[in-house]
């Protein structure tokens, strides 16, 4: 077995041929790492290191026996930034190579992009080698502090390799704030600086970035806002969530409006006309926004010109911004009424037949289908809603036709051969008195009525005076109109009339 080993080392030694080389791992002060001698197994390798400038010194073994491979790895680090003399003896042989420490680099672990002035928050850094290795924190003793104008002094709490600030507070606001950190070690003779930079952002104020120039009931209109601080340049880009309200409640689509860009946008429409004021708000600032909203305007269209109280016809109606507007951004419903206005003196009434109310879809239309004006005279079609101007159709002269006769007696008991006043009311479609000019004529088929003369209808009422019955009895009588043709039977129960006889006695003596 020893006679193997012998020949073993015997043969790595012919390969090595005796040699000694050095290699070594790149270095930062404080992190462990390694430089190794290459020689023959079993070579008893010994290193020593003189600094160039400074008194650091190599903290690990110093002596090694090369493994069977012939490497000797010396593992450990350097306590001082400095360029070192290593000298590794091989036995036989000894070899020179200079090698440098590296200061360490403070990178960035964790760190917000932006944070809110005086408002506290936290960052993590790190100290990482050239290679992005970081450091174990076992062997360094590092220290570092972020201080500077603006910022307050904090020391980072260390956990191996990282380094933790928390409580940090900027008192300005700015679009590209630099934190200066820096990095020392027990000794005092290290010292690395870093800096990195965020956006600090400020609530000071709002600012009104977009209105329209005008602002119509049932409308909608976009409005946007923006946070910035108080120069107005540097927009409050944090996450937050501001309201919109406005005191006589008229406003909708207010509310709650999010972002993380700063501007804040909000589409709305009003239910109400006038001078409306509204307000932003968000912690302690608020801002407000005085709107004069006018009431949209109805636009009305009929399907044909109405004549007669027969005429069928359909009336449209739509909702628009303004007079030659039109319809873009509505908010539906609204309930629109039809009715009829007068144009003229001498009208029967103002019924208009058929459903004359309903909701607006969302194209801002409703069509009225199968209407009919009963009233004779002169109108206007009136389309109206709550807040809207209202609008009137073109002139229409309308013909109504008769519908119903009334007629009663005075007294209501008629007897024979007593005069009696009878009154005959003409009822247009409308249900009012047909005040049109038509002839009324009424007949007894018997001959019994007395006294009957040319009638002509008055404001919707014939008075026949002066008539009796020459006979008792029922009897039915026709009442009818000429123009328009219209007629009704009536049936009249005449009682006979009672004789009162009076006799003077007279006494004669003869």
């Amino acid at each position: 077995m020893g006679l193997t080993l012998f020949l073993l080392h015997l043969l790595i030694s012919l390969v090595n041929g005796g040699s000694c080389t050095f290699s070594s791992n790149d270095f930062t002060v404080y992190m462990q790492n390694s430089f190794k001698a290459s020689t023959s197994s079993g070579t008893t390798v010994t290193a020593s290191w003189v600094p160039s400038l400074t008194t650091g010194k190599f903290i690990g073994p110093s002596s090694i026996v090369a493994d069977s491979k012939g490497d000797a790895t010396f593992t450990g680090y350097f306590d001082q930034v400095d360029s070192y003399s290593i000298t590794i003896n091989c036995g036989s042989k000894t070899t020179t190579k200079n090698i440098s420490i590296s200061k360490p680099i403070i990178a960035v672990n964790n760190i917000p992009s932006t944070v809110e002035k005086n408002i506290e928050f936290t960052i993590v850094l790190q100290v990482e080698d050239k290679n992005a290795v970081v450091d174990s924190g076992v062997y360094s003793s590092f220290t570092i502090t972020i201080s500077g104008t603006n910022i307050n002094t904090v020391v980072g709490t260390k956990s191996g390799g990282l380094y933790t600030f928390t409580n940090l507070l900027i008192s300005v606001a700015s679009s590209s704030f630099s934190i200066p950190y820096t990095l020392t070690d027990s000794s005092g003779l290290l010292s690395v600086t870093g800096s990195k930079s965020i956006i600090v952002v400020s609530p000071d104020k709002f600012i009104v970035t977009s209105v329209p120039t005008a602002y119509y009931t049932f409308f909608s209109s976009s409005i946007s806002v923006s946070i910035t601080d108080s120069s107005g340049l540097i927009y409050y880009t944090l996450s937050s969530t501001i309201s919109l309200t406005e005191s006589t409640s008229s406003l909708l689509g207010g509310g709650s409006s999010t972002s993380s860009t700063g501007t804040y946008a909000y589409t709305v429409h009003f239910t109400a006309s006038g001078t409306k004021t509204m307000l932003f708000s968000y912690k302690t600032i608020s801002a407000t926004v005085t709107a004069t909203i006018t009431k949209s305007v109805l636009k009305i269209t009929v399907s044909t010109t109405p004549t007669l109280s027969t005429t069928s016809f359909n009336v449209d109606v739509y909702v628009n911004n303004y007079v030659g507007g039109n319809t873009k951004n509505y908010v539906n419903p609204n309930l629109i009424t039809l009715s009829l206005t007068p144009t003229d003196s001498g009208n029967s009434g103002t019924k208009l037949s058929g459903t004359i109310t309903g909701d607006t879809d969302s194209l801002a239309h409703i069509q009225f289908t199968s209407l009919k004006i009963l009233s004779s005279g002169s109108f206007k079609i009136t389309a109206s809603a709550t807040e809207i101007t209202s609008i009137d159709s073109s002139k229409y002269t309308i013909t109504n036709l008769v519908s119903d006769i009334t007629l009663s007696l005075n007294p209501t008991t008629i007897h024979t051969y007593v005069n009696f006043v009878a009154t005959v009311n003409i009822i247009g479609e409308d249900g009012n008195n047909f005040l049109l000019t038509t002839s009324v004529t009424l007949t007894d088929s018997t001959g019994y009525l007395k006294g009957l003369t040319p009638l002509t209808n008055v404001g919707g009422v014939v008075t026949i005076s002066n008539i009796y019955y020459s006979n008792y009895g029922t009897f039915s009588i026709t009442i009818a109109t000429a123009t328009p043709v219209y007629s009704k039977i009536f049936s009249i129960t005449v009682l006979v009339s009672a004789i009162d006889l009076t006799f003077s006695t007279t006494v004669i003596y003869i």
